[in-house]
């Protein structure tokens, strides 16, 4: 029966006897070296010893090598679809995995890295800077890009991202720094960015920062708040302008053809007047052609 029943005699498994309370745990300790092979105790008579004590080097043995086919099998990692496994020894730089399953030197030896080729990455970039007519325009980039050399982004440039921010600051400067203010705001802000974006490359590709500029997307480009009103008024005094050029050109070009054909109109008149006064006195000078013609024949009669 249960030795914890009535009956008995409470004799626990772990040999108390009738000893009342919980089973001394020094005790079960000694017991469970025993069944090991009584490693550090020894025994009555020498053969019982050793054989003991090969019974406990073999089972060393196997909890060692028990321990060493865990430890090789933790060296076991699949990389996925789209990442790169970067292989480092003490630290070091050793290979690069493509997607699949592969095996290193577990822990401590070899530790790996992953890299995710694919993630597209994105910030948004917010500068103040000058245009070419010394005017200030606030201007926000988004910036998206992704990592196309893990090697070189892992260990050729210590901070890649920061270096891809002071990279777009540089290149956006000179972007806008070569341009008036009215096209970076205007129809330039696509041009704007792209300029920014191959010069931004550039500067990556020159550091081997491994990384890959996607897309530079101008969201904003305005001037300072402090300058706003000032800078509508402008804007809107060049729009009255062009307003009242057009509306001279429109009546310029009313007014121009209805004179033009008011005077040859006039002209056409005044011609028709002279050939008119012209055949006239003709005919005029035509009969006092004939009278003095008559006259010089018979004088006394032509009076």
């Amino acid at each position: 029966m249960p030795w914890n029943q009535p009956g008995g005699d409470n004799k626990d498994p772990w040999g108390g006897g009738n000893r009342k309370g919980p089973p001394d745990l020094d005790e079960i300790f000694k017991k469970l070296t025993d069944k090991l092979g009584g490693f550090g105790k020894k025994k009555g008579d020498g053969s019982g010893s050793s054989g003991s004590g090969r019974a406990g080097i073999a089972g060393l043995m196997g909890l060692a090598i028990l321990g060493f086919i865990i430890w090789a099998a933790s060296g076991f990692y699949i990389v996925s679809e789209g990442e790169r496994g970067i292989v480092l020894r003490f630290g070091k730089y050793q290979a690069v995995t493509n997607p699949g399953p592969h095996w290193h030197i577990p822990t401590p030896f070899e530790t790996i890295e992953m890299v995710d080729m694919e993630q597209v990455r994105e910030f948004t970039h917010r500068a103040t800077m000058l245009t070419e007519d010394e005017n200030i325009v606030d201007i926000e980039l988004a910036v998206q890009f992704l990592i196309n050399d893990p090697v070189n982004f892992l260990f050729r440039v210590r901070s890649p991202e920061e270096t891809l921010r002071d990279a777009v600051q540089a290149a956006l400067r000179e972007a806008v720094g070569k341009r008036e203010m009215d096209y970076v705001l205007k129809e330039g802000r696509s041009q704007v960015s792209a300029d920014t974006k191959t010069a931004t490359q550039a500067m990556l590709d020159m550091y081997n920062s491994g990384l890959l500029v996607t897309t530079v997307n101008m969201q904003q480009s305005q001037a300072p708040d402090e300058v706003q009103g000032a800078f509508f008024d402008a804007i809107k005094a060049r729009e009255d302008n062009v307003r009242f050029v057009n509306e001279a050109e429109a009546y310029s070009n009313g007014v121009i053809p209805q004179a033009r054909g008011a005077a040859a109109r006039i002209q056409e008149e005044a011609t028709a007047y002279e050939a008119k006064i012209s055949a006239r006195s003709e005919g005029d000078a035509s009969r006092f052609s004939q009278l003095l013609t008559e006259y010089e024949k018979a004088p006394d009669v032509t009076r």
